[in-house]
């Protein structure tokens, strides 16, 4: 099937990215606290504190040894049994109160760290190019910043602090129990062949069930999005959700990757358990033997009995640590695949601009190696005109459009804005000068107004009510139950495709940017709220640079200069008038959109 094809190739590269780059859990460690460095000390703390809280449940075993044997010999003195059990309680309350105390640190600690973490892979996605987020599916996104980094959460809460505890409790009960007799010592470790048998079934193949299993996890959280945004085709067209066959095969797949993880995992599990239920296989007969022929007293006996009990159970925590590091691991490479991921290079250091506008020099780009789409553009926009850009589907109208704005690089050539080319500005200061209304108008799920101050956020009333005027969106604003404070939904699916547009287009006035870029901002426009995007537009033209993508010609016969792109390159620059004179392409499109001949 296609789906389990490409999850099976994606293991194959994660496996053989893991074989060229090694990590371990210091390295995991090390990892993990370069995103809170400061919480290092708080996380020692943390281990110290727990590391104690262990020690004194050894208190516990001593006195039921005591009791055991009193019981046991006749030989029961009351005010010793009171004594010590008051020890012990006194020891044991001392262990909560420092294992709760190491644990409210490491959990503190933990929601830290996974904040950081989450804030540094938004700002990451912020900083890289536009189409290594654009070409991966949404829920990859989505598992990676809540799921695949709430996973590490166990590790940092729970295993940090408490493993060196776990490994000090068995080592101080084994050196104990050897103390006590070494022939009991040596007897407590007969399981130990089980344990290893439990351990090579369980890590056979380990992490290509892991990494099979995350990735069908990564692929059904894709599908489920892209199912539930899809919903209204799916009912358009009397379709179930068993017909959409991606959504069905990411289900079954999943289904089948986890059953057969756990299948493949329920005998070493089934070893594991019997061994760590039975703790006393080894020492309870040597122990029986040694007793009956004198070798050793009751209180010996005891103790060769009561500290397995404490020795194999926190070895089996252990165990089940590392089988949660094969996650934890996993999901520390994805969150670095990602913070590695290349940047975009911008200076911090803000440059003095010029009045100039966008000039586009030798300019070429391409989204995939070796497939280029535009080939050595050149052009400029006059500062406070009307530039539009034209061209068939595919043409390369938008991409121009999002190197405009910073979106990609260019592959070759120059871009420049305020005589500065646009790699040695600024991006917040390059944002300052230039607003974008994309052809998707993207709301989030939050008020109107909101949704208008992410241009400008010390934005007052009457500067938000100006620009809803300039973008006619008053009327608009007073039809919703709410007005301003009116929810978009999500994606602003409460409101219809123009009136979004209206919304980003009143979002983009409100902002200072003197040059505004509008990426087929009436593509989804009805007549009505076209032409009022119209007169909007017109009044935006007054003090503004405006740079339009449009596929609706009528909407920019009045533009200072039009570009004409033919598969990706320029074939003419000029006014309505020109162009209609000697460029056969714009003829053409003229000829498409309004279904009238050109005169000869």
């Amino acid at each position: 099937m296609e789906i389990e094809e490409k999850i099976r190739e994606d293991v194959k590269q994660s496996l053989q990215t893991q074989k060229e780059d090694v990590i371990n859990p210091s390295i995991i460690k090390r990892w993990m606290f370069s995103f809170a460095p400061e919480l290092k000390g708080k996380m020692r703390l943390s281990v110290v504190l727990a590391c104690f809280g262990e020690s004194f449940k050894f208190t516990s075993y001593f006195f039921a040894a005591y009791v055991a044997n009193a019981v046991i010999t006749k030989q029961i003195e009351m005010h010793k049994i009171y004594m010590y059990a008051c020890l012990t309680l006194v020891a044991l309350a001392l262990q909560g109160i420092l294992t709760c105390l190491s644990s409210m640190k490491s959990h503190r600690i933990s929601f830290e760290i996974l904040r950081s973490m989450r804030n540094q892979l938004s700002e990451k996605l912020e900083h890289v190019p536009l189409g290594y987020v654009t070409s991966t599916p949404i829920g990859y996104y989505k598992a990676l910043i809540v799921d695949r980094v709430g996973s590490l959460e166990d590790w940092i809460a729970h295993v940090m602090p408490e493993l060196p505890s776990r490994l000090l409790h068995p080592i101080l009960a084994t050196i104990l129990l050897f103390t006590v007799d070494y022939r009991l010592g040596l007897a407590c470790f007969a399981s130990v062949p089980f344990i290893i048998l439990g351990i090579m079934l369980m890590m056979y193949k380990r992490e290509e069930r892991m990494y099979t299993w995350l990735n069908s996890n990564q692929d059904l959280n894709a599908r489920i999005i892209e199912y539930v945004n899809g919903i209204h085709v799916i009912k358009a067209f009397g379709q179930s959700r068993r017909s959409y066959r991606k959504f069905t095969e990411s289900v079954r797949y999943y289904f089948t990757s986890t059953l057969d993880w756990w299948k493949q995992s329920w005998i070493s599990m089934a070893i594991l358990f019997a061994v760590v239920n039975s703790p006393i296989i080894g020492t309870l007969p040597v122990g029986l033997y040694l007793y009956a022929h004198g070798m050793i007293n009751m209180w010996q006996l005891m103790m060769g009995l009561i500290l397995p009990l404490s020795i194999i159970p926190n070895v089996f925590v252990i165990l089940m640590s590392m089988e949660l590091y094969s996650s934890i691991e996993t999901s520390c490479r994805m969150i670095r695949k990602v913070m590695e991921m290349p940047e975009m290079i911008r200076p911090s250091q803000e440059v003095t601009l010029s009045d100039d506008c966008f000039r586009f020099k030798d300019v070429s780009f391409s989204y995939e190696k070796g497939i280029e789409v535009l080939h050595d553009i050149n052009f400029e926009v006059v500062l406070n005109s009307v530039f539009a850009i034209v061209g068939e589907s595919g043409s390369g109208k938008s991409t121009i459009a999002k190197l405009m704005t910073g979106f990609f690089e260019a592959d070759r050539g120059t871009i420049s804005f305020g005589n500065q080319n646009v790699k040695d500005i600024p991006t917040t200061q390059l944002m300052k000068q230039i607003a974008y209304v994309a052809q998707d108008n993207f709301l989030f799920d939050t008020s109107i107004r909101e949704n208008l101050k992410i241009a400008k956020a010390d934005a007052d009333e009457e500067e938000i009510q100006k620009a809803l005027q300039a973008a006619n969106c008053l009327e608009l604003i007073a039809r919703l139950p709410d007005g301003l404070d009116t929810h978009a939904g999500d994606c602003g699916k409460l409101l219809s495709g123009g009136e979004r547009q209206r919304i980003t287009l009143a979002r983009a006035m409100l902002s200072d940017a003197k040059c505004i870029i509008l990426d087929e901002a009436t593509a989804y426009a009805d007549v009505e709220n076209e032409a009022k995007i119209q007169k909007a537009l017109s009044r935006l033209m007054k003090d503004k640079t405006l740079i339009v993508v449009a596929h609706r010609l009528n909407t920019i016969v009045g533009a200072d200069q039009i570009m004409v792109l033919n598969h990706g390159k320029v074939d003419d620059i000029g006014t309505h008038k020109v162009l209609m004179e000697r460029s056969s392409v714009y003829q053409k499109l003229w000829q498409s959109y309004s279904g009238k001949e050109v005169a000869e």
